[in-house]
């Protein structure tokens, strides 16, 4: 979630969103620590105010402060997003029939795909995969479909 930490109803808005997500059913996600808040608009706080909720993000696993105008913190942001897909994800390069239209489509729907070479009659791709998606891909594909595990690569650059 974003929240504006410039706003005098900053914590409201975070409430709001909690509610939300438990109205969807996925406070799991919460709880289980799999999101990041972003603290924006640090830039419109003065500089005692931004170097208190500095400290105090430091402090907090699941926070980054920073600013969507002026780029502020969006490194570390994209880095915390990076760690966690690194750390759930599985890479798996696979070689498919080019004809293999439900293959590549389910591929799209289950993971992400990291890179596609296609050839007349083959598409090779690296896909990351959740680790209950990892579980079917030999139900769906077979273990001939499966090149190897890939190593790590970042998932930012798509």
């Amino acid at each position: 979630p974003v929240r504006d930490v410039a706003h005098p109803e900053s914590a409201a808005q975070r409430a709001d969103v909690l509610a939300v997500l438990h109205d969807l059913g996925l406070e799991h996600l919460v709880e289980e620590g799999r999101l990041v808040e972003l603290w924006n608009k640090v830039d419109l706080l003065g500089a005692e105010e931004a170097a208190r909720l500095a400290e105090a993000a430091a402090r907090l696993p699941d926070v980054v402060l920073g600013s969507a105008r002026t780029g502020q913190g969006l490194d570390a942001l994209l880095a915390e997003i990076d760690r966690r897909f690194a750390g759930a994800a599985r890479i798996v390069e696979l070689d498919l029939d080019a004809s293999d239209g439900a293959g590549l489509a389910w591929l799209y729907r289950h993971g992400t795909v990291l890179s596609r070479h296609d050839s007349d009659q083959r598409t090779r791709l690296t896909v990351a995969l959740e680790p209950a998606e990892h579980a079917r891909l030999g139900e769906r594909f077979g273990a001939a479909a499966v090149v190897a595990a890939a190593p790590e690569k970042s998932r930012r650059h798509r």
